[in-house]
């Protein structure tokens, strides 16, 4: 509910990783052309932190929020594959 309310009761609308997030790497490997491209409004998730960066001037993104959640399989300093596989037997 707070980031909710932090974020004044917009959607938020994640740009990396096909709208799960992606690792923070590729934020900061992004070039400088294509980071002013991105409109305010869209949101960049740290699947792996849950952190959520949005763009300020001149096409910088800082550290709006933290949504909470994160996906574990892409948690910093996990050796955890990129790809999401069904676990058999279940």
């Amino acid at each position: 509910m707070p980031f909710v309310v932090h974020m004044k009761g917009n959607n938020l609308k994640v740009f990396n990783g096909r709208g799960r997030g992606s690792d923070i790497k590729e934020l900061k490997s992004m070039s400088e052309k294509l980071k002013r491209r991105v409109p305010p409004s869209d949101s960049f998730l740290d699947a792996g932190t849950g952190d959520v960066y949005q763009r300020a001037k001149f096409g910088d993104f800082r550290k709006v929020n933290n949504v909470g959640v994160y996906n574990p399989m892409k948690r910093q300093g996990s050796a955890a594959p990129d790809i999401y596989r069904p676990v058999s037997g279940v």
